[in-house]
């Protein structure tokens, strides 16, 4: 992965993880956005399969987005070609989902009606 590339990704993972930034889901259930003025930032999961072997894998890619959502350039990562890149870009995938998501919130709201109710009983 190149340097920039892998430096932007620790900032997004940084500005995720501390509620910086406010990712949003996208038409795919695997995909989540980032937008910002200069333009886009997206993440997405998915399965593909080996052309010569068939062999199935999972992959992650960033995409970067103009602001009226043309493509400008992608990276896309393997966990059998590229383990330590799709290990680090999944990181990022995972922290925008449960961004995008509010997993936290969620949870939190969660514990607390079933503490809630608990306690009543």
């Amino acid at each position: 992965m190149e340097a920039k590339i892998s430096k932007l990704i620790d900032q997004l993972i940084k500005g995720t993880q501390d509620n910086t930034f406010t990712w949003e889901e996208t038409g795919k259930k695997t995909a989540f956005r980032l937008k910002m003025v200069a333009g886009a930032v997206e993440v997405e999961r998915w399965n593909g399969s080996d052309e010569n072997t068939g062999v199935m894998h999972d992959m992650v890619d960033i995409t970067f987005l103009k602001p009226l959502g043309e493509k400008v350039d992608k990276y896309a990562f393997s966990d059998i070609d590229e383990p330590s890149d799709h290990a680090y870009l999944s990181k990022l995938h995972d922290a925008a989902r449960r961004n995008a998501l509010r997993v936290d919130e969620v949870l939190a709201g969660l514990f607390g009606e079933i503490e809630r109710k608990v306690k009543k009983t």
